[in-house]
């Protein structure tokens, strides 16, 4: 059984798939996930953007970039699924704060608009995990790695020894969403 963890950026993921359990762990795959078409559009900083127009405008820019990003990370995690088919549930670290369903309430406040935009790209992965029938486990980041014990993470950072570069924070922590959604899984299971 293997899962796949994601540490998610604006436009981007780092993405990691782990077999195995603790002491025994496996990568099967690493790599970055784009999470906008190659096109440029919508903008990567879609909140950002959104602040500048007006409230009409602002909500058809959102809800336009929100159809095309979940489609093009639908399809890209297909791709990615069709290589490594022994996945069989995500993990998603999320941010700590929440974020208002008042769009308004959000391009109010620079700081909303930020956890807004990370908010928004982890739930594009979360419905393309959910569209290819994978269960997802989320959890604050924080709590993700604080959930491995500390001989977990340093297997977990041990792990930069049998696949090389990169393994960095973005890896370390996409593996250990990867190892608790294993967890989770086999608890739900």
């Amino acid at each position: 059984m293997a899962a796949i963890g994601f540490r998610v950026h604006t436009g981007w993921a780092a993405c990691v798939v782990l077999e195995g359990q603790p002491g025994r762990l496996k990568v099967l795959l690493r790599r970055r996930l784009e999470l906008l078409p190659k096109n440029d559009s919508p903008p990567r900083f879609l909140f950002h953007s959104a602040a500048e127009l007006g409230p009409d405008k602002a909500a058809d820019l959102v809800e336009s970039a929100r159809l095309a990003v979940h489609q093009h990370v639908r399809l890209a995690l297909q791709e990615l699924l069709q290589t490594t088919p022994a996945i069989e549930c995500a993990g998603i670290p999320v941010g700590s704060k929440e974020v208002p369903q008042k769009l308004a309430a959000i391009l109010a406040s620079h700081p909303l608009i930020h956890s807004a935009e990370g908010a928004f790209y982890q739930q594009a992965v979360a419905d393309a995990c959910t569209h290819h029938n994978l269960p997802v486990f989320t959890a604050r980041e924080k709590a993700v790695w604080l959930e491995c014990a500390p001989k977990m993470q340093e297997e977990l950072t041990a792990l930069r020894t049998s696949v090389g570069p990169p393994w960095g924070e973005d890896q370390r922590i996409a593996a250990a969403a990867a190892l608790f959604a294993l967890k989770s899984y086999s608890i739900a299971g």
